[in-house]
C-alpha cells in the first residue's frame, strides 16, 4: 500500500506543478504578447497635432507673433482661410496671400518671394520663409513663429518700416503644429 501511496502522492505532486507551471507559462506569455503589441503599435500612434487660428495684418512690421511656439522638427502646415482671401499692399491694388506675381525686389523682407506675398519666420529677425496660401514644412529652429506681408521694411522721410503704413487689409490663418 504504502507504493501506490506514494505513487499516487508523486502523481499529485507533478499534476499539481504542471498545472501551476501552465498558468505561469500563459501569464508570461500574454504579457509578452501584449509587449510586442504595444512596441509595434507604439511608431504608428498619430503624434500630437495643435491647431491654431489667428488673424496677419498687412501692415505690420515688424511681424506680430502668432504667440505659437514650435520647436526644431515640428512639421507645420500654414493655411490662409477663404476662397477670396486679399489684401493690399499699394493702397489701391488687392492681391492674394501668394503676393503679385513676378513682382520680387531687393531690399524686401524676403527678396526671393512675391511683393505683398505672406511670408514669415521661426523666431523675430530669421531667415523668413515663403508661405503664400498654403505651406507645409519641417521647423529647422526652435521658437515663436511670426507672419506678416512681404514689403520693403525700410525707412523713408525719416518714417520707420513706412512702406508697410499704406498695407490694408488681413488674413485669417489657421496653422496646424504637428509635434516630433
Amino acid at each position: 500500500m504504502e507504493t501506490k501511496e506514494i505513487s499516487s502522492n508523486i502523481k499529485n505532486i507533478i499534476v499539481k506543478y504542471t498545472f501551476w507551471g501552465t498558468v505561469i507559462a500563459a501569464i508570461i506569455g500574454g504579457i509578452g504578447a501584449v509587449v510586442s503589441s504595444y512596441i509595434s503599435i507604439l511608431p504608428r500612434l498619430p503624434a500630437k497635432e495643435y491647431i491654431y487660428r489667428t488673424k496677419v495684418f498687412a501692415d505690420k512690421f515688424p511681424f506680430a507673433s502668432t504667440d505659437i511656439t514650435v520647436e526644431e522638427g515640428d512639421e507645420i502646415w500654414i493655411i490662409v482661410e477663404g476662397d477670396d482671401a486679399s489684401w493690399d499692399c499699394t493702397g489701391s491694388k488687392h492681391t492674394s496671400p501668394d503676393g503679385y506675381f513676378d513682382d520680387k525686389r531687393n531690399g524686401f523682407y524676403n527678396p526671393s518671394a512675391n511683393f505683398c506675398e505672406l511670408v514669415g519666420n521661426i523666431q523675430e529677425n530669421s531667415v523668413s520663409l515663403r508661405i503664400g496660401t498654403f505651406e507645409n514644412f519641417i521647423a529647422q529652429t526652435s521658437g515663436l513663429l511670426y507672419l506678416g506681408a512681404n514689403d520693403d521694411p525700410t525707412e523713408d522721410n525719416n518714417k520707420i518700416h513706412s512702406y508697410y503704413l499704406d498695407n490694408k487689409g488681413q488674413l485669417s490663418i489657421k496653422i496646424i503644429v504637428k509635434k516630433k
